[in-house]
């Protein structure tokens, strides 16, 4: 995949995350709950990295939190995005 083309689906993922969060909802889940709740058209992994990056930029509208649950068999991480109060 070319820069363009990563850089162009990462713009799509950050514009269907902040249209659903400017409704006024909490998006709360895994990657995939977090996909079809939002409405994004892309794969899990572009997904994950999207909100990877975004939970340590600061100059974007969404607030990503991620945590990490060990108990199960299969570590996994699970997403609270909301909108910063600032936007």
């Amino acid at each position: 995949m070319q820069k363009h083309e990563v850089r162009k689906q990462q713009w799509e993922i950050g514009e269907s995350l902040f249209s659903c969060l400017q409704n006024g909802e909490v998006l709360t889940g895994n990657v995939n709950e977090i996909i079809k709740l939002g409405g994004i058209h892309a794969t899990g992994y572009s997904v994950g990295k999207f909100l990877q990056r975004a939970e340590s930029m600061q100059s974007t509208p969404i607030q990503v939190r991620r945590k990490h649950i060990l108990d199960l068999s299969v570590p996994r991480c699970v997403y609270r995005i909301t909108l910063r109060d600032k936007w």
